[in-house]
Order: structure tokens, then sequence, then C-alpha cells
């Protein structure tokens, strides 16, 4: 007989992945089958010109697009949300080997790298070095003025509305300036796939690609810097 808990953790993570190379892989081939069928709708009306098949074949064309149109990304995020729902709440709880897979020493050592180095292998580089300094002045620039602008922002409305609330609700020292710092290092490093997958599907200026994909890729390490150094502040 199997013993279902000692299998149940890698069993879930093995049909995890095999969930994301599906989704994937259905994508890649939702996209080609909605070209097919556009294309093939478009044939038929140029070869014969029938009022009774227009409703239908703009109907099918709509639906077509829509379904060509919608980001891998897009799929992913269903996908988590999908899994996050129906996974056992023996994988998900504190304490299981998931939380310790999911280390932050793990994530930065592991799972980010390879990340950052398939974007780096695919970045056209010529762009990227006769661009580099401007990339560096929106990623290392730009992430170091929104951590402070968003961080004290906060830190400043919190003032003015007082933080006699929120010390009952949290202890005092999670009320101080590096706590709220530590938030806006969490969520100034932006990575905008969906405004990269759009630049690539319409083909923008190679500069702005650029610009937009090398800043996302280098604001990863400020944000990370300024997420350990306020870390240490607050312990």
């Amino acid at each position: 007989a199997i013993d279902y808990d000692k299998v149940q953790l890698p069993l879930v993570l093995c049909l995890v992945i095999l969930a994301i190379i599906a989704c994937n892989l259905g994508h890649s081939y939702l996209k080609i089958g909605c070209e097919k069928i556009i294309t093939s709708i478009q044939h038929k009306k140029e070869e014969r010109a029938e009022k009774e098949n227009s409703c239908g074949s703009k109907f099918v064309t709509k639906i077509a697009l829509i379904f060509q149109s919608i980001p891998e990304t897009c799929l992913l995020i269903i996908l988590g949300i999908i899994l996050g729902l129906i996974l056992p709440d023996s994988v998900l709880k504190p304490g299981t080997m998931l939380n310790y897979l999911l280390d932050p020493h793990v994530f930065f050592l592991y799972i980010l790298p390879p990340i950052d180095f398939e974007a780096g292998y695919e970045l056209p580089r010529a762009s990227f070095l006769s661009n580099f300094v401007d990339v560096l002045v929106y990623a290392i620039l730009g992430t170091t003025l929104n951590t402070f602008l968003i961080g004290s922002s906060l830190y400043g409305i919190m003032t003015a509305i007082g933080f006699d609330d929120l010390d009952q609700i949290l202890d005092k020292e999670s009320t101080s300036l590096f706590v709220f710092l530590l938030f806006g290092a969490i969520i100034s490093a932006v990575d905008p796939v969906a405004v990269i997958s759009v630049f690539q599907e319409i083909k923008v200026n190679v500069n702005l690609y650029i610009l937009v994909l090398g800043e996302s890729i280098l604001n990863d390490g400020v944000a990370i810097v300024f997420f350990l150094v306020f870390s240490k502040f607050i312990s």
C-alpha cells in the first residue's frame, strides 16, 4: 500500500508543474487554432460573399479574436487561483515541506536566477547596451524614488490619521517608518509582463521595448537590496 501522507507533497508539486506545462502548451495551440479559424473564415468570405453566413462568421471571428488576445500570464494567474482553491489544506498549512521549499533563500538562489537568465538570454544585446545608461536610471533611480515616496507618503498619511487604531491591531514596532519603507520596496519592483507581451504583439519601437524590459529585469535587484536593508533595521 502507498503511504499517501509521504507522497502527497511530491505528487502535488508534480501535478502543479504538469498543469503549468499543459497551460503553456494549450495557450500556444489555442493561438494557432484561432489564427487558422480567422484565416479560413476570411478565405470563405472572399470566395463566396453570402449574406446568410455573414452573422455567424462575424460571431466566430470575434470569439476567435478574443481567445487569441488572451495573454499567457492571465491564464497562469487563473490556473494559480484554481489550484489554490482545490489544493488540500494539508499541503498549504504552515510547517509542511512546501513552506521550506518556498524559503526566501531557495527563491533567491534557485528560482529567481533562471528567470532573470532566460530574460537576459532573449534580450537584444545591441539595443540593450546602447540604452544601458537609461535603463540603469529607470531601474536604480526610479525604484529608489518609488520606494521612498511610497513609504514616506504612507507614513505621513498614517501619522496624520494617528496610530491609535493601528496600534491596537499591530505591534508598536510595526508602525515605524522602516515598515512603510519595506512595503514600498516590495511593491516598487513592478514587472510589466502584460505590457511587454503587448509590445511584442504590436511590435513597438525597439528602444521603448528595451527600456521597459531592461528596467523590469534590473529593478528586482534594487528592490531586494532595499528589502534586506529595511528588514535589518526592523529586526
